[in-house]
């Protein structure tokens, strides 16, 4: 079964509100366009504080719109390059898919390790317990105290991974 929140968003969208190819293309082209000249060799995070999101903006697209898919493709590629570069490397992943498959902005995360999961599930509540400490030490001791478990301990953790292993499985072979 396939719930809602497992299907992507641009697929519960109506047909002209999703981001074609085209559409990608022409987002990007109009960020390209819209870095002043004195930021086109910045670090990225400089050049993206300068784009102006309702003039990259275009029908039907909000400039909201706009700035969270680039979000998207930005969260799967390297950040340590201009503005410039990480769009025309964006741009190649969109007329390129098949090449490029592991940034394309629709490709599948992979699930989590299960120490990262332990991590994040308790990380809140053990924060929460000791706030004078710091988030190394955090990460120390709920490392240790995720060693320390028992096999069948660890295994339970894999087992409410299970789920999203077979998500993902799927998901690479939809894609």
């Amino acid at each position: 079964t396939v719930y809602k929140s497992e299907v992507p968003i641009d697929l519960r969208l109506p047909t002209s509100q999703r981001w074609t190819k085209a559409n990608l293309q022409k987002l990007l082209a109009a960020m390209k366009t819209s870095i002043p000249e004195h930021d086109i060799m910045s670090a990225y995070t400089k050049g993206l504080k300068s784009v102006d999101w309702n003039v990259v903006a275009f029908p039907p697209f909000s400039p909201e719109a706009c700035q969270e898919k680039w979000r998207e493709i930005l969260q799967k590629m390297r950040k340590t390059r201009t503005l410039t570069e990480l769009i025309i490397e964006a741009e190649d992943v969109i007329s390129n898919p098949v090449k490029n498959m592991k940034i394309h902005p629709e490709f599948p995360k992979k699930p989590s390790p299960p120490n990262a999961i332990f991590y994040e599930e308790n990380w809140a509540k053990f924060h929460e317990k000791h706030p004078n400490m710091s988030r190394r030490k955090v990460f120390r001791r709920l490392i240790k105290k995720y060693k320390a478990l028992s096999d069948e301990e660890k295994v339970q953790s894999v087992k409410g991974n299970g789920d999203a292993v077979v998500d993902i499985n799927f998901c690479f072979h939809s894609f």
